[in-house]
């Protein structure tokens, strides 16, 4: 799977990964958020995981339209390193 690319350099999100019906998302503060097709929905899963491929989007997409609408927070990170990591190209 593609990295994310951070392309404009200013995003709070630090890596990401793609399950089944969701997206985890990493923020610089270390906590990790599951956003699925239960909450915040279909629609709005499918927008992060574009945003996320592309690299570019995700973090202003969920300030401005998910906000704190996620599914739950993963109290112990991601399991096994299976995040991506972004990586700056600006």
């Amino acid at each position: 799977m593609p990295i994310y690319e951070n392309i404009n350099g200013q995003s709070n999100i630090i890596c990401f990964d793609l399950r089944i019906e969701a997206i985890l998302v990493t923020f610089k503060t270390g906590k990790t958020y599951e956003y699925n097709y239960a909450i915040p929905g279909p629609e709005q899963v499918e927008n992060m995981i574009a945003f996320a491929v592309n690299g570019r989007g995700l973090n202003c997409y969920i300030d401005e339209e998910i906000g704190a609408n996620h599914y739950k927070e993963i109290k112990n990170g991601i399991q096994n390193n299976t995040l991506h990591p972004i990586s700056s190209s600006g």
